[in-house]
């Protein structure tokens, strides 16, 4: 089953997502069965996904399914071709880059996460999250900039990150009715007395 999961993702025809998929499954199996393809089809994803972000006319979510796997430690040996070292420098150049700011924020901070070795790199993952959502309350108007405001204030207080928490809350406090896109209409209407 491995060898024609690989076999399909050589397919060049295929959807790339389709072929992502592929690799990810092989992967998925080779783990499970303790097979001694997992680092070959780990080069393979990684190559993959140094492929869609060189030609950036693959979409993120495909890009991604190609590296949240390789954050996740191998079986059968240690992380090797690629390294964390390559891997958080293949993240690092998707953040710089363009794409789907949303997305991209929470893909990044969920491959981040895994691969954080200590408290600081878990912090630093989750810091770089909700200054991502900050930054889109910022870019947005009305309700949108509320709710990535609210998004941020709410994942700060799951994180234990009160300095992030704060200034979430004091935008969120800011936002006038007008900002939000809101205003006031009246209406008089009758209604019959029976």
């Amino acid at each position: 089953a491995v060898e024609g999961y690989l076999q399909l993702a050589e397919v060049a025809s295929l959807d790339p997502y389709y072929r992502a998929q592929c690799l990810r499954r092989a992967l998925t199996l080779s783990r499970h069965f303790l097979l001694p393809e997992e680092p070959h089809i780990r080069e393979r994803l990684f190559g993959m996904a140094l492929g869609a972000v060189a030609s950036s006319l693959v979409p993120t979510y495909v890009l991604f399914q190609c590296l949240e796997p390789l954050a996740v430690k191998p079986r059968t040996a240690n992380f090797l071709n690629p390294d964390k070292g390559q891997i958080r420098a293949l993240i690092d150049a998707i953040e710089l880059g363009p794409g789907d700011q949303i997305l991209d924020l929470e893909a990044i901070y969920g491959v981040r996460e895994e691969l954080a070795e200590d408290e600081g790199e878990l912090e630093t993952a989750r810091r770089s999250l909700l200054q991502g959502y900050l930054e889109v309350a910022e870019q947005s108007e009305g309700l949108a900039r509320l709710h990535w405001l609210q998004q941020s204030a709410s994942m700060a207080q799951k994180f234990g990150l009160t300095d992030i928490r704060g200034t979430a809350i004091t935008k969120i406090q800011e936002t006038s009715v007008t900002d939000l896109g809101m205003r006031a209409i009246t209406t008089e209407f009758s209604a019959p007395r029976n």
